[in-house]
Protein backbone atom coordinates (compact mmCIF):
# COMPACT_ATOMS: atom_id res chain seq x y z
CA UNK A 1 0.00 0.00 0.00
CA UNK A 2 2.62 2.11 0.58
CA UNK A 3 4.19 1.76 -2.15
CA UNK A 4 0.98 2.70 -4.49
CA UNK A 5 0.70 5.94 -2.45
CA UNK A 6 4.39 6.67 -3.27
CA UNK A 7 4.00 5.97 -6.82
CA UNK A 8 0.68 8.07 -6.90
CA UNK A 9 2.39 10.89 -5.27
CA UNK A 10 4.60 10.84 -7.71
CA UNK A 11 2.32 10.21 -11.27
CA UNK A 12 0.88 13.46 -9.57
CA UNK A 13 3.96 15.13 -8.81
CA UNK A 14 5.00 14.83 -12.66
CA UNK A 15 1.60 15.36 -14.26
CA UNK A 16 1.36 19.07 -12.35
CA UNK A 17 4.65 19.96 -13.71
CA UNK A 18 4.22 18.99 -17.21
CA UNK A 19 0.89 21.17 -16.86
CA UNK A 20 2.98 23.71 -15.69
CA UNK A 21 5.16 23.80 -18.44
CA UNK A 22 2.26 23.89 -21.17
CA UNK A 23 1.08 26.72 -19.11
CA UNK A 24 4.22 28.77 -19.40
CA UNK A 25 4.47 28.51 -22.45
CA UNK A 26 1.02 29.62 -23.02
CA UNK A 27 2.21 33.04 -21.11
CA UNK A 28 4.93 33.42 -23.05
CA UNK A 29 2.94 33.78 -26.52
CA UNK A 30 0.00 35.77 -25.22
CA UNK A 31 2.17 39.68 -25.30
CA UNK A 32 2.49 38.62 -29.30
CA UNK A 33 -1.44 37.47 -30.37
CA UNK A 34 -4.13 39.66 -31.33
CA UNK A 35 -6.85 40.83 -29.56
CA UNK A 36 -9.11 38.34 -31.22
CA UNK A 37 -6.49 35.38 -30.80
CA UNK A 38 -6.07 36.26 -27.19
CA UNK A 39 -9.93 35.80 -26.80
CA UNK A 40 -9.36 32.16 -27.18
CA UNK A 41 -6.52 31.93 -24.36
CA UNK A 42 -8.92 31.12 -21.39
CA UNK A 43 -10.13 28.28 -23.47
CA UNK A 44 -6.62 26.91 -24.97
CA UNK A 45 -5.52 27.12 -20.98
CA UNK A 46 -8.45 24.55 -20.44
CA UNK A 47 -7.19 22.36 -22.80
CA UNK A 48 -3.70 22.25 -22.05
CA UNK A 49 -4.74 21.06 -18.52
CA UNK A 50 -7.33 18.73 -19.62
CA UNK A 51 -4.53 17.32 -21.79
CA UNK A 52 -2.62 16.47 -18.57
CA UNK A 53 -5.61 14.80 -16.81
CA UNK A 54 -6.56 12.73 -19.14
CA UNK A 55 -4.07 9.78 -19.06
CA UNK A 56 -6.66 6.92 -19.23
CA UNK A 57 -9.68 6.07 -21.00
CA UNK A 58 -12.51 4.89 -19.24
CA UNK A 59 -15.19 2.52 -19.29
CA UNK A 60 -18.04 4.83 -18.86
CA UNK A 61 -19.78 6.41 -21.87
CA UNK A 62 -20.38 10.24 -22.31
CA UNK A 63 -16.93 10.46 -20.64
CA UNK A 64 -13.31 10.37 -22.77
CA UNK A 65 -14.25 12.83 -25.35
CA UNK A 66 -15.12 16.49 -25.71
CA UNK A 67 -17.78 18.69 -27.28
CA UNK A 68 -15.50 21.34 -29.14
CA UNK A 69 -13.91 19.20 -31.61
CA UNK A 70 -17.58 18.22 -32.67
CA UNK A 71 -18.77 21.08 -33.09
CA UNK A 72 -15.65 22.49 -34.81
CA UNK A 73 -16.90 19.76 -37.30
CA UNK A 74 -20.49 21.76 -38.06
CA UNK A 75 -19.47 25.24 -37.03
CA UNK A 76 -19.25 26.76 -40.67
CA UNK A 77 -23.00 25.68 -41.43
CA UNK A 78 -24.23 27.84 -38.41
CA UNK A 79 -25.73 31.57 -38.04
CA UNK A 80 -23.26 33.63 -36.84
CA UNK A 81 -24.97 34.60 -33.81
CA UNK A 82 -25.37 30.95 -33.18
CA UNK A 83 -21.43 30.66 -33.04
CA UNK A 84 -21.42 33.29 -30.94
CA UNK A 85 -23.93 31.74 -28.16
CA UNK A 86 -21.98 28.18 -28.83
CA UNK A 87 -18.76 29.91 -28.09
CA UNK A 88 -19.78 31.40 -24.95
CA UNK A 89 -21.83 27.79 -24.01
CA UNK A 90 -18.33 25.83 -24.72
CA UNK A 91 -16.57 27.92 -22.71
CA UNK A 92 -18.31 27.82 -19.37
CA UNK A 93 -18.30 23.88 -20.33
CA UNK A 94 -15.04 23.19 -21.00
CA UNK A 95 -14.26 25.33 -17.35
CA UNK A 96 -16.80 23.03 -15.63
CA UNK A 97 -15.13 19.81 -17.56
CA UNK A 98 -11.44 20.56 -16.15
CA UNK A 99 -12.47 21.10 -12.96
CA UNK A 100 -14.05 17.61 -12.99
CA UNK A 101 -11.42 15.54 -14.69
CA UNK A 102 -9.23 16.89 -11.83
CA UNK A 103 -11.55 15.01 -9.70
CA UNK A 104 -11.43 12.23 -11.39
CA UNK A 105 -7.73 11.82 -11.69
CA UNK A 106 -7.68 12.08 -8.05
CA UNK A 107 -10.30 9.63 -7.01
CA UNK A 108 -8.74 7.07 -9.82
CA UNK A 109 -5.32 7.53 -8.15
CA UNK A 110 -6.64 6.74 -4.92
CA UNK A 111 -8.71 3.80 -6.29
CA UNK A 112 -6.14 0.94 -5.76
CA UNK A 113 -4.55 2.18 -2.84
CA UNK A 114 -7.99 2.13 -0.85
CA UNK A 115 -8.49 -1.19 -2.56
CA UNK A 116 -4.92 -2.20 -1.46
CA UNK A 117 -5.99 -1.43 2.02
CA UNK A 118 -9.18 -3.18 1.98
CA UNK A 119 -7.47 -6.54 0.72
CA UNK A 120 -4.33 -5.66 3.45
CA UNK A 121 -7.02 -5.78 6.29
CA UNK A 122 -9.30 -8.43 4.77
CA UNK A 123 -6.40 -11.18 4.70
CA UNK A 124 -5.23 -9.92 8.08
CA UNK A 125 -8.91 -11.01 9.31
CA UNK A 126 -9.80 -7.18 10.26
CA UNK A 127 -12.45 -7.88 7.60
CA UNK A 128 -14.92 -10.09 6.86
CA UNK A 129 -16.13 -11.30 3.11
CA UNK A 130 -19.29 -9.18 3.66
CA UNK A 131 -17.48 -6.20 4.77
CA UNK A 132 -14.71 -6.10 2.35
CA UNK A 133 -17.41 -6.48 -0.25
CA UNK A 134 -18.99 -2.84 1.12
CA UNK A 135 -15.95 -1.31 1.74
CA UNK A 136 -15.09 -2.33 -2.07
CA UNK A 137 -18.52 -0.89 -3.77
CA UNK A 138 -18.16 1.64 -1.80
CA UNK A 139 -14.82 3.11 -3.23
CA UNK A 140 -15.75 1.90 -6.95
CA UNK A 141 -19.10 4.26 -6.24
CA UNK A 142 -16.94 6.93 -5.16
CA UNK A 143 -15.01 6.67 -8.39
CA UNK A 144 -17.76 6.05 -10.85
CA UNK A 145 -19.73 9.20 -9.32
CA UNK A 146 -16.42 11.31 -10.53
CA UNK A 147 -16.70 9.74 -14.45
CA UNK A 148 -21.23 9.92 -13.83
CA UNK A 149 -20.74 13.71 -13.43
CA UNK A 150 -18.35 13.72 -16.66
CA UNK A 151 -21.05 12.11 -18.78
CA UNK A 152 -23.86 14.01 -17.29
CA UNK A 153 -21.84 17.46 -18.21
CA UNK A 154 -21.37 16.31 -21.78
CA UNK A 155 -25.07 14.99 -21.92
CA UNK A 156 -26.45 17.92 -21.13
CA UNK A 157 -24.24 20.73 -22.90
CA UNK A 158 -24.47 18.60 -25.91
CA UNK A 159 -28.49 19.14 -25.63
CA UNK A 160 -28.29 22.79 -24.81
CA UNK A 161 -26.12 23.14 -27.65
CA UNK A 162 -28.01 21.26 -30.38
CA UNK A 163 -31.54 23.69 -28.61
CA UNK A 164 -29.25 27.34 -29.62
CA UNK A 165 -28.56 26.46 -33.17
CA UNK A 166 -31.10 25.32 -36.45
CA UNK A 167 -32.39 22.19 -36.50
CA UNK A 168 -30.51 20.73 -39.46
CA UNK A 169 -27.35 21.88 -37.96
CA UNK A 170 -28.55 20.40 -34.71
CA UNK A 171 -29.04 16.46 -36.06
CA UNK A 172 -25.63 17.04 -38.07
CA UNK A 173 -24.06 18.18 -34.58
CA UNK A 174 -25.80 15.16 -32.17
CA UNK A 175 -25.14 12.57 -35.16
CA UNK A 176 -21.51 13.42 -35.27
CA UNK A 177 -21.51 13.19 -31.18
CA UNK A 178 -23.26 9.79 -31.42
CA UNK A 179 -20.85 8.37 -33.93
CA UNK A 180 -18.35 9.32 -31.16
CA UNK A 181 -19.73 8.40 -27.92
CA UNK A 182 -21.17 4.72 -29.70
CA UNK A 183 -18.84 3.92 -32.11
CA UNK A 184 -20.13 0.48 -32.13
CA UNK A 185 -23.62 1.85 -33.15
CA UNK A 186 -23.02 4.56 -35.54
CA UNK A 187 -22.68 4.86 -38.08
CA UNK A 188 -25.31 2.59 -38.89
CA UNK A 189 -24.01 1.30 -42.74
CA UNK A 190 -27.14 -0.98 -43.05
CA UNK A 191 -30.15 2.10 -42.58
CA UNK A 192 -32.12 2.81 -45.52
CA UNK A 193 -32.83 6.50 -44.53
CA UNK A 194 -30.77 8.05 -47.31
CA UNK A 195 -32.36 5.40 -49.74
CA UNK A 196 -36.27 6.26 -48.86
CA UNK A 197 -35.14 10.10 -49.17
CA UNK A 198 -33.96 8.88 -52.80
CA UNK A 199 -36.96 7.80 -53.56
CA UNK A 200 -39.42 10.18 -52.48
CA UNK A 201 -37.25 13.12 -54.61
CA UNK A 202 -38.09 10.79 -57.83
CA UNK A 203 -39.44 13.11 -59.88
CA UNK A 204 -41.34 9.69 -61.65
CA UNK A 205 -42.84 9.53 -58.33
CA UNK A 206 -46.66 10.21 -58.25
CA UNK A 207 -47.50 12.26 -55.42
CA UNK A 208 -49.67 9.43 -53.81
CA UNK A 209 -47.22 7.02 -54.01
CA UNK A 210 -44.56 9.96 -52.29
CA UNK A 211 -46.88 10.70 -49.58
CA UNK A 212 -47.25 6.57 -49.19
CA UNK A 213 -43.00 6.48 -49.18
CA UNK A 214 -42.84 9.64 -46.74
CA UNK A 215 -45.18 8.05 -44.24
CA UNK A 216 -43.72 4.64 -44.27
CA UNK A 217 -40.14 6.60 -43.55
CA UNK A 218 -41.44 8.02 -40.76
CA UNK A 219 -42.42 4.50 -39.16
CA UNK A 220 -39.38 2.51 -40.29
CA UNK A 221 -37.85 5.86 -38.60
CA UNK A 222 -39.51 4.98 -35.52
CA UNK A 223 -38.73 1.47 -34.93
CA UNK A 224 -34.95 2.33 -36.05
CA UNK A 225 -34.82 4.52 -33.47
CA UNK A 226 -36.17 2.76 -30.47
CA UNK A 227 -33.69 -0.35 -30.98
CA UNK A 228 -31.02 2.60 -30.98
CA UNK A 229 -32.22 3.97 -28.42
CA UNK A 230 -32.16 0.50 -26.34
CA UNK A 231 -28.51 -0.05 -27.71
CA UNK A 232 -27.29 3.26 -26.44
CA UNK A 233 -28.67 2.55 -22.69
CA UNK A 234 -26.93 -1.11 -22.90
CA UNK A 235 -23.81 0.81 -23.47
CA UNK A 236 -23.99 2.60 -21.44
CA UNK A 237 -25.44 0.17 -18.22
CA UNK A 238 -22.48 -1.83 -19.55
CA UNK A 239 -20.12 0.93 -19.08
CA UNK A 240 -21.36 1.66 -15.38
CA UNK A 241 -21.61 -1.34 -14.10
CA UNK A 242 -17.66 -1.94 -15.75
CA UNK A 243 -16.88 1.30 -13.54
CA UNK A 244 -18.46 -0.16 -10.52
CA UNK A 245 -15.85 -3.69 -10.85
CA UNK A 246 -18.91 -5.59 -11.52
CA UNK A 247 -18.02 -8.92 -12.40
CA UNK A 248 -18.97 -10.44 -16.21
CA UNK A 249 -18.81 -6.26 -17.32
CA UNK A 250 -15.13 -6.11 -19.25
CA UNK A 251 -15.10 -4.37 -22.50
CA UNK A 252 -14.34 -7.64 -24.14
CA UNK A 253 -17.95 -8.76 -23.61
CA UNK A 254 -20.21 -6.35 -25.03
CA UNK A 255 -20.01 -7.02 -28.64
CA UNK A 256 -21.98 -10.39 -27.44
CA UNK A 257 -24.47 -8.62 -25.60
CA UNK A 258 -25.02 -6.18 -28.21
CA UNK A 259 -25.08 -8.56 -30.82
CA UNK A 260 -29.16 -9.51 -30.59
CA UNK A 261 -30.17 -6.49 -30.69
CA UNK A 262 -27.67 -4.90 -33.78
CA UNK A 263 -29.40 -7.69 -35.34
CA UNK A 264 -32.60 -6.99 -34.65
CA UNK A 265 -31.62 -3.59 -36.07
CA UNK A 266 -30.52 -5.04 -39.67
CA UNK A 267 -33.95 -7.15 -39.97
CA UNK A 268 -35.66 -3.86 -39.10
CA UNK A 269 -33.96 -2.42 -42.42
CA UNK A 270 -33.73 -5.20 -43.70
CA UNK A 271 -38.09 -5.68 -43.63
CA UNK A 272 -38.60 -1.77 -44.46
CA UNK A 273 -36.69 -2.42 -47.68
CA UNK A 274 -38.70 -5.04 -48.97
CA UNK A 275 -41.60 -3.01 -48.13
CA UNK A 276 -40.24 -0.15 -50.20
CA UNK A 277 -39.71 -2.39 -53.11
CA UNK A 278 -42.68 -3.65 -52.92
CA UNK A 279 -44.34 -0.19 -52.93
CA UNK A 280 -42.41 1.23 -55.49
CA UNK A 281 -40.82 -1.13 -56.98
CA UNK A 282 -37.26 -2.51 -57.54
CA UNK A 283 -35.85 -0.48 -60.57
CA UNK A 284 -36.41 2.64 -58.24
CA UNK A 285 -34.97 1.59 -55.39
CA UNK A 286 -31.83 0.27 -57.18
CA UNK A 287 -31.86 3.58 -58.95
CA UNK A 288 -30.78 5.03 -55.84
CA UNK A 289 -26.86 5.72 -54.54
CA UNK A 290 -26.28 3.67 -51.82
CA UNK A 291 -23.56 1.61 -50.02
CA UNK A 292 -22.40 -2.04 -50.55
CA UNK A 293 -24.12 -3.03 -47.24
CA UNK A 294 -27.39 -1.70 -48.47
CA UNK A 295 -27.04 -3.64 -52.23
CA UNK A 296 -26.56 -6.36 -49.95
CA UNK A 297 -30.12 -6.39 -48.52
CA UNK A 298 -31.67 -5.76 -51.61
CA UNK A 299 -30.03 -8.89 -53.05
CA UNK A 300 -31.64 -10.86 -49.80
CA UNK A 301 -34.69 -8.96 -50.90
CA UNK A 302 -34.66 -10.84 -54.36
CA UNK A 303 -33.95 -13.98 -52.27
CA UNK A 304 -36.61 -13.77 -50.26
Amino acid sequence: TQRLESLCRTSERLRQQLEQVEQQFIDSIEPVLSEQQAERLPALRHQASRRQLRTRQTTMRWVDFELRPIWDQVEHLAAPDDRASVAALLLNYESALTAHLRRMVEAHCTLPVRISQLLVDFHAGALSPEDYQAGYDRVRAQYARTLQAISRLNRNTARQLAELIDEDVAVKFMDRTRVVVFPELYPDRGAIHDIFDGVIRDADLDEASRENVAAMREEYVSHHERVNARLEELCVKWGEQAALGRHGYQTQFLPEALEPLLQQRREISQQWLERLVTAVGHDVVEAQQFGAETELLLENSDAD
